[in-house]
């Protein structure tokens, strides 16, 4: 099965050497990862736009204290407390990113519901025929 993409439903965020980064459109026409990242406290915003950063230049991130699959094509940038939640975009030269849902982790997993969101976001993006 190849998945055709939602283009409807992303947004070209950043753009690097080895990766881009998209931001889910939700149905509102808002993106839910830049408003959660914009509210931060600037020290904290700082933080996770370097993951980002890290990640367009590099293509990786081998420190699983800052990024790690979590499922099958669904991982999280790590920035205490803070958690992004993204996969890859099938089908592209270099790694595409997808931020599909943010939040503030309370507890010492990240929450089941979390990722169920993750990967609603991520049927809804890649439409599979």
């Amino acid at each position: 099965m190849k998945a055709k993409i939602n283009k409807n439903k992303i947004n070209l965020s950043a753009v690097g050497n080895k990766a881009d980064i998209y931001l889910y459109v939700d149905e509102r026409n808002s993106e839910p990862v830049k408003s959660y990242i914009d509210s931060l406290q600037e020290s904290e915003m700082k933080k996770i736009i370097r993951l980002f950063q890290l990640m367009l230049e590099q293509g990786e991130i081998k420190n699983k204290e800052k990024f790690k699959q979590l499922e099958k094509n669904i991982f999280e940038f790590k920035s205490e407390p803070h958690r992004v939640l993204c996969f890859i975009l099938p089908g592209f030269k270099k790694k595409s990113f997808v931020l599909t849902n943010a939040f503030k982790k309370e507890k010492d997993k990240t929450p089941k519901t979390q990722i169920i969101k993750a990967n609603s976001i991520k049927q809804e993006i890649l439409l599979i025929n």
